[in-house]
């Protein structure tokens, strides 16, 4: 379990050592049938988390948390009609109330845009509005 809380095993402020463990666990690809991709519980706090609406079409979330150093990138693919507005709200009320986390499985892959290789989730489902 990644994130901020009690029951959470590592925070998500620094990434690096995530990034390595990433980088060492994408060396057996592929995955497929009998070697499944590993899957990790996310818990994001969501004051200051950024939700966009990213393809062409506008069907895919991007939660990005707030830490400036090593900000996470969440893709959640095909919600974004279902969930844009709940998560929304719920962020936007995290900056006057004690919300708790949100709480996703994912799995963690590399991605290199411009250069720059940063690890990111892809949310699977969410497992409670909050902890």
């Amino acid at each position: 379990m990644l994130g901020p809380d009690a029951d959470c095993d590592a925070g998500l402020e620094d990434l690096q050592p995530l990034f390595e463990r990433v980088r060492r666990t994408e060396g057996p690809k592929p995955f497929g049938y009998g070697f499944t991709t590993p899957v990790v519980e996310i818990a994001i706090e969501p004051l200051g988390l950024r939700v966009d609406r990213i393809g062409s079409e506008s069907h895919y979330l991007r939660l990005v948390t707030r830490s400036c150093l090593s900000c996470l990138s969440c893709l959640w693919w095909n919600v974004a009609e279902e969930k844009f507005d709940v998560i929304q709200s719920f962020v936007q009320r995290a900056g006057r109330t004690q919300l708790g986390t949100l709480r996703f499985t994912a799995t963690l892959q590399l991605n290199t845009f411009r250069g720059d290789t940063r690890v990111q989730a892809v949310i699977n489902e969410q497992l409670t509005t909050a902890a």
